[in-house]
């Protein structure tokens, strides 16, 4: 919950708001692409993608990703840090994936567990245990059935849409490797750069349901300054 501060103003008060800069927002990392069944021609294994959206980097040391079965549990390497803007892709056989995206440096693996087919909860924790994201994808209904063998995969449109919405993900060609800045189709990603050290992105902004109020980086001061009325000469 966050803080609330009442203030209860009698007589003749006025009260004067001071914002002061805090500093940036800490690391807000999300599930930013899925790769859940691949094609028969064009075969990585399951992946998913890391997207640090925060203004600050983030150790993410410690951390586990997990499908619905809580004995499926990846964790990442400690010393990881996963900076501002930056991703990671979480592999399945990390043999497999760089065969097939051998551009790709920015990867940690082996999963020892797969991804389902037809859809399943898949979730990131930090080192505390603490559910930092989740998704529950699908390959029917409101979702799109294309990348359950079809080729293609799911990507976030945007980190802070609700990804618990079928309309918040799209789907994105193959031929757009992750995080890769030299495939053709890579533009449809909204412009990601790539460095040796991991990624960074620019993103095309656009209207859409935000998964959670936007908050902004200032800390909220009062001040309260008393008028008393001066008393008439007589």
């Amino acid at each position: 919950m966050e803080p609330e501060i009442t203030l209860t103003l009698t007589g003749d008060c006025e009260a004067i708001a001071v914002f002061e800069e805090s500093g940036p927002e800490p690391g807000l990392v999300c599930i930013n692409e899925i790769n859940y069944n691949s094609s028969d021609n064009f075969n990585p294994e399951d992946w998913v993608e890391l997207f640090n959206a925060g203004q600050t980097a983030i150790d993410i040391s410690s951390w586990q990703f997990k499908d619905e079965e809580d004995d499926h549990v990846f964790v990442i390497d400690d010393d990881t840090i996963l900076g501002a803007g930056e991703y990671l892709v979480i592999c399945n056989d990390s043999d497999q994936f760089e065969e097939c995206f051998s551009e790709v440096t920015n990867y940690v693996g082996d999963m020892d567990f797969g991804l389902s087919g037809s859809g399943e909860l898949i979730r990131l924790f930090d080192a505390d245990g603490n559910l930092i994201d989740s998704v529950e994808y699908d390959d029917g209904g409101d979702w799109p059935s294309e990348p359950d063998g079809g080729g293609p995969t799911l990507e976030l449109i945007e980190a802070t849409y609700d990804n618990s919405l079928p309309s918040s993900w799209r789907l994105l060609p193959v031929t757009a490797r992750p995080v890769n800045k030299t495939a053709p189709a890579a533009m449809n990603r909204a412009m990601r750069l790539r460095s040796n050290s991991r990624s960074a992105t620019t993103r095309i902004p656009s209207i859409h349901r935000p998964r959670s109020p936007f908050r902004f980086p200032f800390r909220a001061m009062w001040r309260s300054r008393s008028i008393i009325p001066r008393g008439k000469k007589s």
